[in-house]
């Protein structure tokens, strides 16, 4: 149980603090793929999504998930979603790209509450 809680804490806390050269990739790193190669982002979007899919279905103690993803959802529109993101607010683009998807996912696909 205590490595439970501190995996899902390690994960939220590189996911919500803005990214350094020594970290993940930044919304800065996957800009110039947004508008150039979005064969990379879409495969940086695919693991992404599938990472915050995993932590918040497995980590989650057994709660529901936060998000309710519609059905037939694919990796294209996750990107799409992601580089309109990044091209709307550059002053955000210094964060883990992680954490700018989890945002997007969070913005759009909430649950609502119960």
């Amino acid at each position: 149980m205590i490595k439970r809680h501190i995996c899902i804490a390690l994960l939220f806390a590189g996911l919500t603090a803005p990214a350094t050269a020594q970290q993940f990739r930044t919304g800065n790193d996957l800009w110039p793929q947004c508008i150039g190669d979005r064969a990379a982002v879409n495969r940086y979007a695919a693991g992404a999504f599938d990472a915050i899919i995993f932590a918040q279905t497995n980590l989650g103690e057994g709660q529901k998930s936060r998000l309710c993803v519609p059905n037939g959802i694919v990796v294209t529109q996750v990107s799409d979603m992601l580089c309109n993101h990044l091209r709307d607010t550059p002053e955000e683009r210094h964060y883990s790209a992680a954490a700018t998807l989890w945002v997007v996912m969070r913005d759009e696909w909430e649950c609502p509450a119960e």
